[in-house]
């Protein structure tokens, strides 16, 4: 799959999930089996609008040649959700929401740090990480 085609993946998912989260925050914790309450409601908002914009900035750049910048938005993406794995996998394993209702957004954070640790690493001869950070 080319890298753009990746991008706009990404950026459908970010700005469906997001969206989802920041619109109808009601509709996305009964989703994933989470009481909803105006707390909630305000977690996901915030989730959801981190997201969304996440999904916009790959939108943003799905036609951008290989860049320092470029590879540091494919890091931010792979780090935030493999970060979001890990948070939702453990809230499975404790019993706090149900493995299956989180699957779906699972597996759209696999593809996600798989795509972009694939085109990260496939960015040879551009800055290292520690150029793309400084």
């Amino acid at each position: 799959m080319k890298r753009s085609v990746f991008l706009i993946i990404t950026a459908i998912l970010g700005l469906l999930f997001g969206g989802m989260m920041l619109f109808f925050p009601v509709f996305a914790a009964t989703n994933f089996g989470i009481i909803p309450t105006p707390q909630t409601s305000q977690m996901l908002r915030s989730v959801g609008g981190v997201d969304l914009c996440l999904g916009i900035l790959n939108l943003l750049v799905y036609k951008q040649p290989d860049s320092t910048a470029l590879k540091a938005i494919l890091i931010v993406n792979l780090l935030s959700h493999l970060i979001s794995m890990v948070v939702d996998g453990s809230a499975a394993y404790m019993g706090v929401v149900a493995f299956s209702k989180i699957a779906p957004g699972l597996v759209a954070h696999l593809f996600i740090v798989i795509g972009a640790l694939v085109y990260t690493l496939k960015m040879r001869g551009v800055g290292a990480l520690s150029t793309a950070l400084s």
